[in-house]
């Protein structure tokens, strides 16, 4: 069940709401219970099969994190660390089990030149997610940070529908205060009214840009894998999936923290306009933001960080980059794309640090000179993500080839089934409203669980009010999206 299809919008939503209002007004202490009860029937709404995997996990890293959290003091520190680290060592064995045990089957069989029957694993719906929400749980747990005694309370954290299956990835410490000061106490409308709004931007974003964009670039890559691209198909199919992606994620984000907000919930921010960065640091405090918080927090930091020096910093942003690849799938193109992302950090990192040297103090610059980053940048960005897109290394080199002009191909209109027409004028007027307008938080003011004040906006820009006129927009945007569910299709991070 998906967010944008017929059967969320018209049946489980509505049903979830409702009888959160009807529960909180006659029997509160049951709104966590149906929560969480309507959260696993939305999981097992993909496959059931997967539901017993799901529950496993809960009830093993509760256990974990019940030991880890309620005996701090009766385990010697050396029993405690090996509880965290045979806890982290079963989760990552499940993940990998049915995430990356093809993947390994076959760089073995490419690396002895044998041949390895696929095992033919189906990757279960967000268990990346729920993992790394799970590990960073069992980590704060070690660190005395958190304590659940609840298992119903921390099935719910888990497994809160609007994040289980492609993030943000909570933190316990953020979420479970407001699950028990929030939720079955009262409706907050306020947060309600941009909870519905912020949901229907998402929708629109996903529904009419990110899907027509996606029927355009699709073809392209899909023509790569075996013939060479043109330097106009090329460079529209890098922009366009830049787009694309940028659309989708923003998208679910979007309607991920309009979903938690209608319940009384505020999720941390996870997406800001990351392709308005200054630069790939910038970039990465910007785009998929909780993952980036992970990485840093409980990776990046206990390798050493920036404690050990510039060659140390180099390479564990390089080790970070390459893990955080293959996290979002299992594939060398996503392995290519984290190491190219790792590099482009270690320059971004070596430039600042090579400018501080020089005694040269670092200021925002002029406009001439932000535009001309912010470009460098997002064509770093969408050079990358022609990697992190292709199907394979050979179609990712045939795009690239076509992105320098070193070869020939069929001409875009004979590789897509769609006429060219108005695409590359709806690229054009697409990046003018990524680059200038604000976005969903900022025309919202939403104020996410980790911030104090409301994001703001240039008073040039108008903003949310819950007034008729937004309502009429409301509509609109949601009347165009519904329409457009009908050619259903799954978020790309989904696959991650």
């Amino acid at each position: 069940m998906l967010f944008n299809s017929y059967e969320f919008l018209a049946l489980f939503l509505p049903l979830s709401f409702f009888g959160y209002i009807l529960l909180s007004r006659y029997v509160s202490a049951l709104t966590r219970f149906w929560l969480a009860a309507l959260s696993l029937i939305f999981y097992a709404s993909w496959d059931p099969t997967y539901l017993p995997l799901l529950l496993g996990s809960i009830a093993i890293n509760f256990t974990f994190g019940y030991i880890l959290s309620q005996q701090p003091h009766r385990f010697h520190q050396t029993v405690r660390r090996s509880i965290l680290v045979w806890s982290i060592v079963i989760n990552l064995f499940v993940l990998a089990l049915f995430k990356y045990a093809n993947f390994l089957l076959q760089t073995i069989a490419a690396l002895t030149n044998s041949e390895i029957p696929d095992v033919h694993v189906v990757l279960p719906p967000g268990i990346s997610f729920y993992t790394f929400t799970q590990i960073a749980y069992l980590v704060d747990c070690f660190r005395d940070k958190v304590r659940e005694p609840h298992a119903l309370h921390y099935t719910l954290f888990v497994s809160f529908f609007p994040h289980l299956i492609a993030g943000p990835i909570l933190h316990h410490s953020e979420m479970m205060p407001q699950f028990k000061d929030r939720l079955g106490h009262h409706v907050d409308w306020h947060l309600f009214s941009i909870g519905i709004t912020t949901f229907i931007i998402g929708l629109f974003k996903k529904t009419v840009i990110a899907d027509y964009l996606a029927g355009y670039v699709s073809p392209i890559f899909d023509g790569a894998i075996s013939n060479p691209i043109t330097f106009t198909s090329a460079w529209l199919a890098c922009i366009g999936y830049t787009l694309q992606l940028y659309y989708d994620f923003s998208g679910y984000s979007d309607m991920a923290i309009g979903l938690a907000c209608l319940f009384g919930i505020r999720f941390p921010q996870n997406f800001n306009s990351p392709l308005k960065a200054c630069s790939i640091i910038e970039f990465w405090r910007r785009w998929h933001m909780t993952l980036s918080r992970f990485l840093r927090e409980y990776l990046y930091i206990p390798l050493g960080g920036n404690k050990r020096g510039e060659v140390n910093r180099y390479l564990n942003l390089l080790i970070t980059m390459l893990l955080g690849g293959l996290w979002h799938g299992a594939g060398w193109t996503f392995v290519v794309w984290g190491a190219l992302h790792g590099a482009y950090l270690c320059l971004n990192h070596a430039w600042r640090y090579g400018v501080r040297r020089l005694g040269v103090e670092m200021k925002g610059g002029s406009y001439v000179t932000r535009g001309i980053s912010t470009i460098t940048t997002f064509l770093a960005v969408a050079i990358a993500f022609v990697v992190f897109r292709a199907s394979s290394l050979v179609a990712a080199r045939n795009v690239l080839s076509g992105l320098a002009g070193m070869t020939e191909g069929p001409d875009l209109e004979t590789t897509i089934s769609n006429p060219m027409g108005l695409f590359p004028f709806a690229l054009l007027v697409l990046l003018v409203i990524t680059f200038i307008m604000p976005n969903s938080q900022e025309l919202m003011r939403y104020t996410s669980v980790l911030e104090k004040a409301p994001a703001s906006i240039s008073p040039a820009w108008p903003r949310w009010q819950p007034n008729l006129i937004w309502a009429v927009v409301c509509v609109f945007l949601g009347v165009s999206s519904v329409v457009c569910v009908s050619r259903t299709s799954a978020f790309l991070y989904f696959q991650f």
